[in-house]
């Protein structure tokens, strides 16, 4: 089973149940999500766990979602990062402080109702995570 982390305070849920779910990114396809509410827990469940890669909000309450990037970076250079975050700010500290991708809310929204997913997989496919099992 493959594991996707999705740091987000507020919503975490919603990305998992409507986004996740409808592409693709689900049980029955051999995909198990965790959902994390704030950034200083991230980089304790990267370290205890294989991601195959995160989705990290820009705005978390505790901590900022870039510098949760950094600091899961002082270790793991390898998981996939991807800032969803709707703040151009936000998403543009995040790759500088190394997530691999972005891809604002409403746009990964967009994605999974009216393309299948296909913009997001295109993301993904474009940072180096593999899709075919």
């Amino acid at each position: 089973m493959r594991k996707i982390l999705v740091v987000d305070d507020t919503y975490s849920e919603l990305i998992k149940e409507i986004f996740l779910d409808d592409m693709g990114f689900n049980k029955k396809n051999g995909y198990e999500v965790d959902l994390c509410l704030d950034g200083f827990t991230a980089p304790n469940l990267v370290r205890n766990n294989d991601y195959f890669f995160i989705l990290m909000d820009g705005h978390l309450g505790d901590m900022s979602g870039p510098d949760a990037v950094l600091e899961i970076r002082k270790f793991n250079r390898n998981v996939p990062i991807i800032m969803i975050s709707d703040d151009k700010t936000m998403n543009d500290l995040g790759m500088k402080m190394g997530a691999d991708g972005v891809m604002k809310k409403g746009s990964l929204a967009d994605d999974a109702n009216y393309l299948g997913g296909e913009t997001f997989k295109e993301l993904l496919n474009t940072i180096g995570v593999k899709l075919d099992k």
